[in-house]
């Protein structure tokens, strides 16, 4: 048992003792960060079943899911070559899956498929292999490097489709379900990169999904709950109002007798 406990918490000390305090947050951290990977199967699904069902990717920026798998190829070889423990990034592999079904939607239903969208997409399994497995160019420190860009990356990912949805005055396509997990799986992975990797720049990207992921979130909220509610309350009391003028009766003129 204890050696059970060892391998899975990867620590000696807790092995001898279970319930102490930093052992417990450890635990936690493990069991959050395998309800992440496992929730990450399902990441995406919901924003794919709503396109299939529109049959649209309108309203979606072509340019965040690039940045966005680019970044996730990043950060699964910068966490791999590191040895950090798989419970703290294994859900990249399922959203860089679900990601490049994403894109496929767009060669199918955009009809801006520009020469950078085409290009970044031939080039994404290079980069994947490059990035995974290559260690004579792409060496510890080019991988650290690479890592760092992330950041900016991340933040050019999420920034165009909060423009976007802003400029628009409504978030299209984009999924609530989806949006929710991202910040749900954000915040837990902000958990326990803090329990379990010692490692600044991961503890900012972890605070700045959560951050960046919350405003989407909000912009669905505010343009498909609260505008949207408002929006259906006006048109449907127009016609009310409009039908009750209709069907009050006139008042005829009563004929003087002389």
């Amino acid at each position: 048992m204890s050696e059970f406990v060892q391998q899975f918490l990867n620590s000696e000390k807790c092995a001898e003792s279970l319930f102490a305090a930093d052992c417990l947050k450890l635990i936690l951290s493990k069991l959050l960060g395998t309800l992440v990977i496992l929730g990450s199967v399902l990441y995406k699904v919901p924003q794919i079943i709503t396109i299939m069902k529109k049959s649209s990717v309108e309203g979606l920026s072509a340019l965040m899911f690039i940045l966005e798998i680019y970044s996730q190829v990043i950060t699964l070889g910068y966490n791999y070559r590191s040895g950090y423990p798989f419970s703290t990034y294994g859900e990249y592999i399922f959203m860089i899956i679900q990601n490049i079904i994403i894109l496929v939607f767009f060669f199918v239903y955009s009809k801006k498929n520009d020469i950078v969208f085409s290009f970044s997409s031939v080039a994404f399994p290079v980069f994947f292999y490059f990035v995974i497995f290559d260690t004579i160019y792409v060496t510890e420190t080019v991988i650290g490097s690479l890592f760092a860009l992330t950041l900016p990356l991340f933040i050019f990912s999420r920034v165009p489709q909060i423009i976007k949805n802003f400029s628009q005055g409504g978030v299209g396509a984009l999924s609530f379900s989806t949006t929710f997990m991202q910040v749900a799986g954000s915040s837990a992975r902000l958990f326990t990169t803090l329990q379990e990797v010692d490692d600044q720049l991961m503890l900012i990207t972890a605070g700045l999904a959560v951050a960046l992921n919350g405003i989407i979130m909000a912009q669905i909220i505010y343009y498909n709950m609260i505008k949207g509610n408002t929006t259906t309350t006006t048109s449907t009391e127009k016609p009310e109002s409009s039908t009750a003028a209709s069907t009050t009766p006139k008042k005829k003129k009563s004929a003087k007798i002389e």
